[in-house]
Order: C-alpha cells, then structure tokens, then sequence
C-alpha cells in the first residue's frame, strides 16, 4: 500500500479521523499489509507517527530531513523483545538525566549500563549497584575467567614464576625440576643420561651455553651433532682466551680485517672492534674499574699540554677530599673575586656586626640606629631630628671639653614646638613668647634687682602680705629700718624674747614702774651692791 502525494490529502484525514477515534473510544486498530508500508508527505517537514495514550503521553516516530530517526517516549523505557520471548527485554531508559541500556527479565537483580551523573561510564553488579568501568583493575580476573591452556610464556612477567608456583613446590637439595611421564617433578642432578649426538642446536636455546656451564673436557665431538654449536648457540662474549687454540685468529678473523699503519685495534662505542689511531682509544661504559687505576690520594687527572691525562694535585682556592668533596679554602674568597653588585642583604649574617667605617655614608631613606656617638664635618638632616629619652642636644665648644645643652624636661604633658624669630634681632633684646610657641626678640625688662644696684622708692608702696610670712634669710644679712619705724602695733605678741635683746640694752626706765619682777626672777647674788627696800625683809 502506498500513499502518494497525490491522495495525501484524502488519507490524511483519514488518519486523522482514526487518531481521533483513538483518542476518545477504547478502540483497537490494526493496520497490515505484505507491500512496503510508505507515509510520504512530498516535504522536507520530517514527518513524524505520534501515539498516544490515556494519560496524553506520547511516542513519537520521526524521521529527520537530514538523514537520521528518532524514538521518543514521554515516559517509562524504549523495550525490545527477543524473538519467540514475552518476558525478556533489552531496554533504554532515562532516569534523572542519566541514559541506561537494561536487561530485564534475566535476573531479579537486572544488570544494566549506564552514564553517571559524572559522566563516568557505569556497570550494574550482581549486587544491583552501579561500579566505574575505571575501577576494574588488574585483580578482577581470576581463575574461572582464564581458559584452560590458554596462558602462554609471552603472557608471564619476566622471573615471576617461584617456587610457591610450581607443583611439586620444593625438591631435595641439590635436586633439579625435569618431567617425568609428562609432569613436573624435582629429580637428582646428573641422572639423566644424555645419548651421544643427542645434542643438536635444536635442543638448544639462543645463548644456552654458556663458559661456566661446561665442564673442561666435557664436551667431545661424540657429544655433539655436526655444526651443532653455531654463533647462536653460544653466548655473546663467553668464549675466553683459554678456548681458542694459539696463534689460530688471523686477520681474516677480524671485522675490519686491517686497518692503516700505525693504529691500533679497539672497541668503539658499540661494543665493535676497529682500528683507531694511537691515543684515541675510546673506553667503553664499565671498562674503567679501580682495579685498572692507579692514583695518588689528594690528586687527579688532568690534560696536559701534550693533551695527555696527568696526575695532578689540587692547589689554589678550592680543595677537593678522597670522597669527592669540593671546598672554598679558608680566607680564598677575597674582593677581587666577587662580582661587583653581587653580594645583597639576605647575604650578610645578622650579627654580622660590620663596622661603621666600613659603609658608605649615603643610608639612603634608610633609619641609622646606634648606640654610640655620631660625628662628622657637618651633619644635614631634610627631616625632623628627635632626640628621645630625655636626652640634651649639646653644643660643644671649640675643643670639646665642654658644651651648651638643650634638654626638654623629664615629662612633657603636651608637643610644644618652639619657632624662632627670623632675624637675629637688637642689641640687649630677648626672647618672647606669644604662648603659642612663637617666639620673637622684645626689649628687655627694667632691671629691679636689689643685687645689681640701689633702688629708689619714687613713691609709696605697700606690700600686702595677707596671712603669709616675709622672711629675709641670710648670713650676716641685715635689714635697716629707720628710727621709729617699728611701733607697738607691728610687733606680735611674746615677739621680742632675750635673744632679740642686745646685752646692757634694757635700763631703769625700760621696766614699767609696776612691773613686779618676782624674786625668784633676781640672781641671788646682789654682789657688793645694797639691798634697799622700803619694804619688810624676811
């Protein structure tokens, strides 16, 4: 049956009618034919069979314009039945964006294939869990997986069969492994007899015999097959001088047979002989053994001027020791063999304690610290010069044996800057300050000091003493006060006492007419002098 562009449209609207009657009756349809069964719409729209059930899923049959075909199914897996099989499948599903290829019905743990979400390729395991492809490693064949017979020597590591591996595992001492009857067996050194001409180079391996394996005389011509022995039965360099016959190779025996006058026969890199000039003999890798040289100990070999190796002695900066050892001589490493620039700061010890003498004045923006003295012609400093720690700023005079100092006090409650006049002001002015810290040149006060001159009340003056004490102090210091000057009111009370009394000052008229001196207050002794009293005596 075939629908042609030209009734495409009749047919598909029967089709259409038929999805329909699909959609909306449980009606069962069933469309066969034995000719080819061809849906062509006559475009390039990638036509599509789109089925679909109850619940409005859908599986859609396309085939693309640019070659290829899809199978799309909304929901579930994409399952394909053996032949003449209900319950076995091969299905293609999609869970949480991971495609999986599923075997059902095989197994109740189902094996499968799948993409991880790390985009790993995974294995499902008779466990039912998914394994990395990348894990399998060597391990994972084991016996049951190895045909029987089908391990050959090319498949086994070179010496990795042992002991462990053979059965029998160990034979007697001194016994060898042979076959017996077709089976490995550990049998007795030298008991098997070897017929003569039995022997033949096919018996025997590449490089089989070897010089050390054959016993002196053992080997007759009985023994072996003609031309049983050729170069591949004999091992690489095992043929010693004692098994050649004397005075039996020519040079026809030599490849290169012969070389120019004067050279002589060697081996060259490759193990090959040649004839090379004299003195250009080239030692191979190994040839030279401490058995084959000879040299004093503390020297080497040297070229000489005849370009010939000498044994020399190491002199000079650098010492070299018997083990191999190099080393800077003590004190070998002078100015002249440094490279100017080359030594930086990570290159000098931190108590290297190198000498002021020895750096170049200009620090750059470096800080210099130290704790000694400073000295030079003239000092310029572009930044503030702070001298902490209380200490003075001193001026020494012309040959140093003294100084001015200027020190700021021990505690210094606020920063004060002290700002200088600009000029270098008048004669007999000073310095003044406006409080601030600026200072200026102003005419000096007139000068009050008693200890200069006399002083001149021009009129009066009053000193306001309040309840303070006015106190003159001084060795032999005196105060004159004119006559009459002192009254009554300006002595305290109990003020004049003996001491301020001058001897022979006080006379008759000084004591008050009833005074009443006690006389207990009258020395006892009245000398020659009279007592006379107008009163009683007793």
């Amino acid at each position: 049956m075939s629908i042609t562009s030209a009734n495409v449209s009749k047919y598909r609207v029967f089709i259409a009618l038929t999805v329909t009657s699909i959609f909306w009756a449980n009606t069962a349809i069933a469309l066969q034919t034995n000719k080819n069964l061809l849906l062509s719409d006559g475009e390039d729209d990638s036509p599509q069979i789109i089925l679909v059930d109850g619940d409005s899923k859908q599986l859609v049959l396309q085939k693309l314009d640019s070659g290829a075909a899809t199978l799309l199914n909304e929901e579930g897996s994409i399952c394909f039945l053996s032949d003449n099989d209900t319950d076995d499948t091969i299905c293609f599903t999609t869970n949480s964006h991971q495609p999986a290829i599923m075997w059902s019905g095989i197994d109740t743990k189902e094996p499968g294939i799948q993409v991880s979400n790390e985009g790993k390729l995974q294995y499902r395991n008779a466990a039912g869990s998914w394994i990395d492809f990348d894990t399998l490693g060597s391990k994972v064949i084991t016996g049951t997986n190895i045909e029987d017979g089908s391990i050959k020597g090319v498949d086994i590591a070179s010496q990795s069969i042992t002991s462990a591996h053979l059965k029998p595992e160990l034979g007697d001492n001194g016994q060898v492994l042979g076959l017996a009857e077709g089976e490995l067996a550990w049998i007795n050194s030298g008991t098997a007899d070897i017929g003569d001409g039995e022997i033949t180079s096919v018996k025997l391996g590449s490089n089989a015999v070897e010089t050390d394996k054959i016993k002196g005389l053992a080997v007759t011509s009985a023994k072996l097959a003609a031309n049983a022995v050729n170069s591949s039965k004999i091992e690489d360099r095992s043929i010693q001088s004692s098994d050649i016959a004397l005075k039996t190779i020519t040079s026809n025996h030599l490849s290169p047979e012969i070389g120019a006058n004067g050279q002589v026969l060697s081996l060259d890199n490759n193990g090959d002989l040649a004839w090379i000039n004299l003195g250009t003999v080239d030692i191979g890798h190994g040839d030279l053994t401490p058995a084959k040289m000879s040299l004093e100990d503390g020297r080497i070999i040297l070229g000489n001027a005849s370009n010939q190796g000498a044994a020399v002695a190491i002199s000079g900066d650098v010492a070299i020791n018997n083990t191999g050892t190099a080393t800077i001589v003590p004190s070998a490493i002078t100015t002249a063999k440094i490279a100017d620039g080359t030594i930086v700061d990570a290159d000098i010890n931190d108590s290297a304690t190198i000498a002021g003498t020895k750096i170049a004045p200009d620090f750059g923006a470096q800080l210099v610290t130290t704790t000694g003295n400073m000295s030079g012609a003239n000092i310029i400093a572009t930044g503030d010069v702070t001298v902490g720690n209380a200490k003075g700023l001193k001026l020494s005079d012309d040959d140093g044996s003294n100084y001015v100092a200027l020190q700021a006090p021990n505690n210094v409650g606020l920063d004060t800057t002290l700002t200088l006049p600009a000029s270098a002001g008048s004669d007999g002015q000073v310095l003044q300050t406006d409080g601030t810290g600026m200072l200026s040149w102003a005419s000096a006060a007139v000068d009050t000091s008693l200890s200069t001159a006399n002083q001149t009340l021009t009129a009066n003056r009053t000193i306001e003493l309040g309840s303070n004490t006015l106190t003159v102090t001084g060795t032999g210091a005196n105060v004159t006060l004119p006559n009459a000057s002192i009254s009554t009111a300006e002595l305290a009370a109990d003020a004049v006492t003996s001491a301020k009394l001058a001897d022979d000052t006080i006379v008759n008229a000084d004591i008050n007419a009833s005074a009443a001196i006690a006389g207990t207050k009258i020395a006892p002794d009245f000398g020659a002098q009279l007592v006379t009293t107008t009163g009683n005596m007793s």
